[in-house]
């Protein structure tokens, strides 16, 4: 009574039918994390670049600063001296803030990269 051939043939197909269903999950998990992948990678290129051209740019400002202060003191030692004196303030001033300028923006990035849905972001931009 319970065993027809109706009964035997749906089963047959509710399980064909989950089968695709979970190797379609696997594809779209696959997709989801590439992408996620290609948009971490490509963030972590732009910022390795960006920051070697700032150093390069920096570097550069640091010896036009050290020549104008020698020009005024008449001392380039006093002129590096100052342009290094500025620099350890920037890193001082740097370090204090890490959690705020750095840690944070990162935290944010990758908790909105690997947490948050589409479907969260989509009405999130929204409102």
């Amino acid at each position: 009574m319970f065993s027809t051939n109706h009964n035997i043939s749906a089963v047959e197909d509710l399980i064909k039918e989950l089968k695709h269903y979970f190797e379609l999950q696997k594809k779209y998990v696959t997709l989801e994390f590439v992408s996620k992948l290609v948009i971490l990678l490509s963030t972590l290129i732009l910022g390795t670049v960006l920051f070697l051209i700032s150093g390069v740019a920096l570097l550069l400002l640091a010896f036009c600063l050290s020549s104008l202060i020698a020009d005024f003191c008449g001392s380039q030692t006093v002129g590096y001296a100052s342009v290094a004196g500025l620099c350890v303030l920037l890193v001082i001033i740097v370090y204090c803030n890490r959690k705020r300028w750095i840690t944070a923006p990162i935290i944010r990035f990758l908790t909105n990269l690997f947490l948050t849905d589409k479907d969260e972001k989509n009405n999130n931009e929204a409102l």
